[in-house]
């Protein structure tokens, strides 16, 4: 939406609103050039015609600013939004293969450069069997993740932004196979939930007034304890890295 907080017939100043967020996100300052507005301009030419040429030349200058304040009508900064996003995820256990998932959230908008993101994210890895480690199987992960991320041009359709923070990782394991008599003789393996933590880089581009889409890369920390338990109910850990690697690409809806 724009708003007019001042009007002279050859000078304006425009504040701009996003519609749906009421925040003042710009200032756009529009200087008539000495062609327009002196001698041999307009003025004077509308002038000599009488003062309904006047009003013409007013209404005529409004139309040309609001023409070019359109230009800008997606040029808006960071928002609060709801996203939803497909992962590719490259772990950094060579046991462990490359997994997807998906991902939805939300994000609210602190400042015009500051906004805290918060993800759920669903990712799936096959695994290899490896003596003293995990036996052949599916690794699912679930970080609950919340982030700090930092826009370097708010106000432009393509907007790169830096983030980080913290996550919580729920984990979950299902054996596929046991080849061997000591792989037959263990019924679970569970890796521990706990924290991680993250950053990365992302870019975002306004393709309409509410949506956007995005793209990002990421690396998450996040070592575990994984509890073995036999059929004789002995039990046994074992270190593993579930840290990785995450390329993103979803879409923002801003409300």
């Amino acid at each position: 939406m724009i708003s007019i907080e001042s009007f002279d017939p050859f000078f304006l100043e425009f504040r701009l609103y996003h519609r749906q967020r009421g925040k003042s996100i710009d200032s756009t300052r529009i200087d008539f050039d000495s062609t327009m507005c002196n001698s041999g301009g307009l003025e004077n030419q509308f002038q000599t015609t009488g003062g309904s040429m006047k009003k013409f030349s007013r209404v005529f200058t409004l139309s040309v600013c609001v023409l070019i304040l359109s230009a800008y009508s997606f040029s808006y900064g960071p928002g609060n939004t709801f996203f939803v996003g497909l992962t590719a995820y490259i772990p950094s256990e060579n046991q462990i293969k490359t997994g997807y998932g998906s991902g939805l959230g939300t994000t609210l908008m602190l400042t015009q450069n500051v906004v805290f993101s918060l993800e759920f994210k669903y990712g799936r890895f096959s695994v290899d069997a490896e003596e003293a480690k995990f036996l052949a199987g599916n690794l699912t992960l679930t970080p609950i993740i919340a982030n700090i991320q930092y826009y370097f041009n708010p106000n432009t359709n393509f907007s790169p932004y830096v983030f980080g923070g913290i996550s919580f990782v729920l984990a979950s394991f299902s054996t596929s196979s046991r080849e061997t008599p000591e792989e037959a003789l263990i019924t679970k393996q569970s890796p521990r939930d706990g924290i991680g933590f993250q950053g990365g880089l992302g870019a975002s581009f306004n393709v309409s007034e509410q949506v956007a889409i995005y793209f990002e890369g990421y690396y998450l920390y996040r070592k575990a304890v994984v509890e073995t338990t036999l059929l004789t109910g002995a039990t046994g850990q074992f270190d593993t890295n579930l840290s990785h690697m995450g390329v993103i690409a979803g879409i923002r809806y801003y409300y």
